[in-house]
């Protein structure tokens, strides 16, 4: 059973996937993640909702113990620790960037797919320091008040509904995400704060 989450690329819950192909060649989810405060660039408590859902591991036994250890692990501090600390486990290294090798599925509420700035996703850039690396942070700032919905899965068995009118998005193109209590008038004032001049200053 699918679950919507409406957003105005605010969402009181995101879910986030860690993609591999499977044997037809087709993205799946190997990691969900839901990350619970996301707040405009910081994104922060993350619990683990699937471990290899689609059964491409090859050591299932293996799998299961994962599944069974992450997902009763509780909330990570940050969506960062979370993904690192998984990834050493699953896959032998913490070299991840989950902001960019972590994807959402996201599809227009007010817009027609052909009428959504895909072409603009992700195309603006800035310095920001993850453990004392400097990276291109991606972000979106179009799509900050753009109502969208996230579709995942409540049983936690997919990450997305995978509608023709949708796409995936990584989680740093995605950003700034509106936290939902905020009024619109709140959400445009603080986009103007962290983004002066239209452009993240990760310092501010």
């Amino acid at each position: 059973r699918a679950c919507c989450v409406l957003a105005l690329m605010r969402t009181d819950k995101l879910l986030c996937a860690l993609l591999r192909d499977d044997a037809s060649g087709a993205s799946r989810p190997v990691v969900i993640l839901e990350i619970l405060d996301a707040d405009f660039f910081q994104l922060r408590a993350t619990r683990c909702v699937a471990i290899d859902p689609h059964r491409l591991l090859p050591d299932q036994e293996q799998a299961e113990r994962w599944r069974s250890e992450f997902t009763a692990h509780g909330l990570w501090e940050t969506f960062g620790a979370a993904a690192r600390q998984i990834h050493k486990t699953v896959f032998g290294t913490d070299c991840v960037n989950p902001e960019d090798d972590y994807s959402t599925y996201v599809v227009p509420l007010d817009a027609a797919a052909a009428d959504f700035p895909w072409r603009d996703i992700g195309r603006r850039r800035s310095k920001e320091t993850r453990r004392g690396e400097q990276h291109d942070a991606v972000y979106t700032p179009q799509l900050a008040l753009t109502p969208v919905a996230t579709f995942g899965d409540d049983e936690g068995e997919e990450a997305g509904e995978y509608r023709s009118d949708g796409g995936w998005i990584s989680v740093s193109a995605g950003r700034p995400y509106v936290p939902p209590h905020l009024s619109l008038e709140e959400a445009t004032q603080r986009l103007r704060r962290h983004m002066p001049n239209g452009w993240y200053e990760p310092t501010v």
